[in-house]
């Protein structure tokens, strides 16, 4: 991962902290990047490139800070969470809104290739990730965990607990 695309996201992440919202100096650290300065969601791929989600646009910004796509056409309705897959740089959206809330698989340019529902039970999807067999893995606010494996098969764990998780990791192996 390129220290560059690190230091922008610990800035993007504090100026969401400091905020609620991107920062002045986000702006310019970004530009005029068309995506608007609400980040919802956050992600970055093996080349460092950071994709973002306002709710309703999303952006991939090279490690330079340059703006090279922006798409809103098939995106979730309040898109919550994005995850870029290690294994082929697969984008995944998920939203925290819908009937019922979804993980959308999209191509580099955008489009749909693969819509996932939320469980029943679920009002969102609070985070997510994609380890490295390309398996994604997010949590709900329902206090689920949920697993879409590459051939699309999906598992339902419940975590239990008074309070929904907030987010999710995986390790590398």
């Amino acid at each position: 991962m390129k220290l560059k695309s690190l230091v922008a996201l610990a800035a993007v992440i504090g100026s969401l902290a400091a905020v609620g919202s991107a920062s002045a100096a986000t702006a310019e650290l970004f530009g005029a990047a068309p995506m608007g300065f609400n980040f919802q969601a956050l992600a970055i791929d093996s080349s460092g490139n950071l994709f973002t989600s306002n709710g309703s646009t999303m952006s991939k910004i090279t490690s330079a800070g340059t703006v090279t796509a922006s798409w809103a056409s098939g995106l979730n309705p309040q898109s919550t969470a994005v995850a870029v897959s290690p294994v082929d740089g697969t984008v995944y959206d998920g939203s925290s809104t819908g009937a019922p809330p979804r993980v959308r698989k999209l191509s580099a340019a955008g489009a749909v290739s693969a819509t996932f529902n939320a469980p029943s039970n679920t009002s969102g999807i609070a985070a997510m990730t994609v380890d490295s067999s390309g398996t994604v893995w997010y949590v709900s606010n329902a206090k689920d965990l949920v697993k879409i494996t590459s051939g699309g098969t999906q598992t339902n764990y419940s975590i239990g607990g008074s309070y929904g998780p907030t987010g999710v990791a995986v390790d590398s192996s």
